[in-house]
């Protein structure tokens, strides 16, 4: 009895989990919801330059502080 309870009680939380995912929300269409997606996809995917620029420390120095900081 207790592994049908356990069963069904993950299922719900897998369908939830895939409703989430598939775009149905609430408060946003599935086209909506794949644009959200796609312009983080987008973003993140054009912020790997720079970020293997920082860790090799090829980027210029920063401007934001008054203390000049030397590489």
């Amino acid at each position: 009895m207790r592994t049908v309870a356990l069963t069904s009680s993950l299922l719900v939380v897998l369908l939830m989990i895939l409703a989430v995912q598939a775009g149905c929300t609430l408060t946003q269409t599935q086209s909506e919801h794949a644009h959200l997606y796609d312009r983080d996809a987008y973003h993140d995917i054009y912020l790997i330059p720079d970020d293997i620029d920082t860790f090799w420390m090829l980027d210029r120095p920063t401007r934001l502080s008054r203390w000049l900081i030397n590489y």
